[in-house]
C-alpha cells in the first residue's frame, strides 16, 4: 500500500501562500504578480433606443462582478462602434464617468441628444472598464 506524504518544499509553499493571501488563494489578485481588479460582466438595457432630436435616451447599464467580495472602480465610456468619441451632438456631456463597483452596481445612464444632430442611425458602444478588463457593449441609437 502506497501512502501519499506532502513534501517539506510542498508544505512550506501552501503555507507561504495561505499566509501571503490572507489564507484566500482564490481570491488574492495582487500575490504574485497577478492582476489587481477582478474580471467583470456587463448588461445594456435597451441595446436599442429611438429618440428625437433634442430628447435625451435613457439606458441601465449593469455592472456584474465575478467575484462580488472584491469592491473594484472604473469608468464608462460612450464611443461609436470603432471605438472613436461620438458625434459632438450626441453624449452626457463627460466623455467618461466613474464608477464603484461592490458585487454589482447599477448606471442609470441620460444620453442627451442635441436638437442640430442629424437624423439617422448612430451605432455606438459603452467601454466599461477597471484597471485590467474592458468590456464593449455595443448599442443603436436612431435618431429622429
Amino acid at each position: 500500500m502506497r501512502r501519499w506524504r506532502l513534501g517539506p518544499k510542498v508544505v512550506a509553499l501552501t503555507l507561504f501562500l495561505l499566509a501571503g493571501c490572507g489564507g484566500q488563494l482564490n481570491l488574492c489578485w495582487t500575490c504574485g504578480g497577478g492582476t489587481t481588479d477582478p474580471s467583470f460582466q456587463v448588461y445594456l438595457e435597451p441595446t436599442y433606443q429611438r429618440v428625437k432630436r433634442g430628447e435625451s435616451a435613457l439606458f441601465t447599464l449593469r455592472v456584474v462582478s465575478d467575484y462580488p467580495s472584491i469592491p473594484f472602480g472604473g469608468v464608462v465610456c460612450l464611443r461609436d462602434d470603432r471605438g472613436n468619441p461620438p458625434p459632438p451632438e450626441i453624449g452626457w456631456g463627460e466623455s467618461c464617468l466613474p464608477f464603484r463597483v461592490e458585487g454589482e452596481a447599477r448606471l442609470d445612464l441620460a444620453m442627451e441628444v442635441a436638437p442640430s444632430a442629424s437624423p439617422g442611425v448612430y451605432r455606438l458602444r459603452f467601454e466599461v472598464s477597471n484597471d485590467d478588463f474592458t468590456r464593449y457593449v455595443p448599442f443603436t441609437l436612431e435618431v429622429e
